[in-house]
């Protein structure tokens, strides 16, 4: 996401601190290799998301000139009085001078986790993850009102299907937005789930997946087209990793562009890249996958000890 004086500059939240907890970092990208640190963000323990509104009132997705009118991070802050983790979701101009913002009229934010940011028909809405609460892990959707720097929760919206808390990988596409709903398998890796399609905070639905049995793992619009990363467990620690690509999300217009198993067995790829050769989004260039290992249910609980070898 664009930052800064103007909307050309990149950064990057940091989700744990290894600097004491009392202050947060994010990294901005100074030319074209080197990330510069800035510890500013007061209780932000992890950090998962940021977004920028540009001084003409839009999200700044793309350089455009405009300067930052105010800066949004979302994530997780340390425990209350009764135990419970409150959420982080604060605003500032600068990058220095962070404030709380109103969840429901409530400072700070209660809940748990503020997670991922996404914009759907012009409207800023943030997902969050109840945390050490009853029922366990119960999503909210949050809606960004710019006018009074707060968030209203969205009362009912089928953006994340039953027992998800997650959004991961969500882009615009047609006339709407593509993405992953799922879980975490810890503070922060996503563990798979749905590929979703939404056109309104009320209407959204599955997509059905290139092959059965596979578990999306990440996406990326490429030239027009929406890739899915994907793997499949196939047994004996053995997993087929799939890149597919779909031109309309029709569920039957899937085409596989590669598969690959890992050497040795048991790995899986989490994420990937397309570079072009030649600057040309969707033209020739590499493929880069995210190689990682992963976790399994136990319990209904994604155990560590369950790590592949």
């Amino acid at each position: 996401m664009p930052t800064g004086p103007t909307s050309s500059v990149l950064f990057l939240p940091g989700i744990d601190p290894i600097q004491a907890w009392e202050l947060g970092q994010f990294y901005t990208l100074n030319g074209f290799d080197l990330w510069e640190e800035h510890r500013t963000i007061p209780g932000a323990i992890h950090l998962f998301d940021m977004i920028s509104i540009c001084a003409n009132g839009v999200v700044c997705t793309v350089p455009n000139g405009f300067a930052v009118s105010r800066i949004l991070v979302a994530g997780g802050m340390g425990l209350d009085a009764t135990g419970k983790q409150r959420s982080l979701v604060q605003s500032t101009v600068t990058g220095q001078d962070w404030v709380d913002l109103a969840c429901d009229g409530v400072v700070p934010c209660p809940h748990g986790r503020a997670r991922r940011f996404f914009v759907l028909q012009g409207e800023i809405y943030v997902v969050a993850r109840a945390f050490k609460t009853s029922p366990p892990s119960r999503p909210f959707v949050w809606h960004y009102l710019y006018a009074t720097n707060e968030l209203i929760e969205v009362s009912a919206t089928p953006m994340l299907p039953s027992g998800d808390f997650m959004m991961h990988d969500n882009f615009p596409f047609a006339s709407g937005i593509i993405y992953l709903s799922g879980k975490t398998d810890g503070t922060s890796h996503f563990a798979g789930g749905s590929l979703m399609y939404a056109t309104s905070i009320t209407s959204a639905a599955a997509v059905t997946l290139p092959v059965v049995g596979v578990v999306p793992r990440s996406l990326r619009i490429i030239g027009g087209q929406v890739y899915l990363l994907s793997d499949k467990n196939e047994g004996g620690n053995v997993y087929t990793v799939y890149l597919h690509k779909s031109p309309a999300l029709t569920g039957s217009d899937w085409t596989e562009v590669c598969r690959f198993q890992t050497l040795p067995a048991g790995g899986i790829a989490r994420s990937f890249e397309h570079v072009p050769s030649i600057g040309i989004n969707g033209g020739a260039g590499r493929l880069y996958f995210g190689i990682g290992t992963p976790y399994l249910l136990v319990d209904g609980m994604f155990d560590l000890r369950t790590l592949s070898n």
